[in-house]
């Protein structure tokens, strides 16, 4: 989405929809830019949606992006600078993200899980 943003310049900062994931909200000037006519519709995106960016949380994506992630995400922060999430008690769960040297990516773990 950064580097579309950057081609079509658009300066807002990148919303990510799903801190699971990582999947970013498709910003209405991308939308008209493209002519789409449709949107996912979500309650819970559309609450986020229409909150201004200040309600947002601020983060720095481990490629240098500025991002903003929903007001309730939860994410800690391991020693080594990867993110977990946390749930609503404070207790990581099963997704990570993993601070690499090349990228970053979402990955489930075994975080908080009995071994079978």
């Amino acid at each position: 989405m950064r580097v579309l943003k950057l081609k079509l310049g658009i300066t807002s900062p990148h919303r990510i929809w799903d801190a699971r994931f990582m999947i970013a909200l498709v910003e209405e000037a991308v939308r008209r830019r493209f002519h789409v006519d449709v949107i996912p519709l979500d309650w819970s995106s559309v609450f986020h949606e229409i909150r201004p960016d200040s309600a947002w949380q601020a983060r720095r994506m481990f490629d240098g992006t500025d991002a903003l992630f929903p007001p309730d995400t939860r994410i800690g922060v391991e020693p080594d600078g990867s993110w977990v999430l946390l749930d609503e008690r404070g207790v990581p769960t099963a997704s990570e993200c993993r601070k690499t040297a090349t990228t970053s990516m979402t990955r489930p773990s075994t975080r908080g899980r009995h071994p079978s």
